[in-house]
């Protein structure tokens, strides 16, 4: 590994105190990387672990490898969906895989006309992950379709900053506060960032055929 920025250095700081690790798309090149450059990497993540309460993987749709590897070293997902059937299947594929990973796995319903409607779609995805995968999903919310996250998209700024008061951002409040405080929180465990990355690398080595 050629000598560069520490992560520290490319990290951004973002609104509300939030800091950002932008992502790449060469995440499996970690396959191929050494055993001593690994622990370079996880000694990187270990300088961070007393900065953050919270870490938040925002993965693509879908089920690749990528995501997947996410999933399986993670303690909760959050799945994304929308109203729309394709969104809905590729939810509960998503689900589907996450039950056997994480602890607990919450549902938000994305671009809702109305809470009825965001209700009806999250009732399918109950029904459904009852029914064929005998579990209960968790549900944070939903988000309004509101024409000011298009606007914020087109002036490149987060539409929680700029529209605090839109429907949106209200929605966005509302799975936040149950997020953190409207379910009991998981039992400690002894999971690190040391330990989370030391197994995504041996689940992306194992999905690449890498020993």
């Amino acid at each position: 590994m050629s000598i560069g920025k520490s992560i520290r250095d490319i990290i951004l700081e973002g609104p509300l105190g939030i800091s950002i690790l932008p992502g790449a798309s060469g995440l499996y090149e970690l396959a191929n990387i050494s055993n001593s450059d690994i622990k370079l990497l996880i000694n990187s993540f270990n300088t961070l672990a007393d900065d953050f309460d919270i870490i938040i993987i925002d993965t693509s749709a879908g089920i690749s490898k990528n995501v997947t590897s996410f999933i399986t070293s993670s303690n909760e997902t959050i799945v994304i969906t929308t109203p729309e059937p394709g969104a809905l299947a590729d939810a509960y594929a998503i689900i589907k895989i996450s039950r056997e990973f994480c602890d607990k796995i919450h549902v938000v319903v994305n671009k809702a006309d109305n809470y009825k409607e965001a209700n009806r779609t999250m009732e399918k995805l109950s029904r459904s992950a009852k029914k064929f995968l005998n579990m209960q999903l968790n549900y944070l919310g939903f988000v309004l379709e509101d024409e000011t996250v298009h606007k914020a998209n087109m002036e490149q700024v987060a539409f929680f900053v700029n529209y605090p008061n839109s429907l949106a951002s209200k929605c966005l409040m509302d799975i936040g506060r149950k997020l953190v405080y409207g379910e009991p929180l998981l039992p400690k465990t002894n999971v690190t960032l040391n330990s989370w990355f030391t197994r995504l690398v041996s689940i992306i080595k194992a999905n690449t055929g890498v020993i």
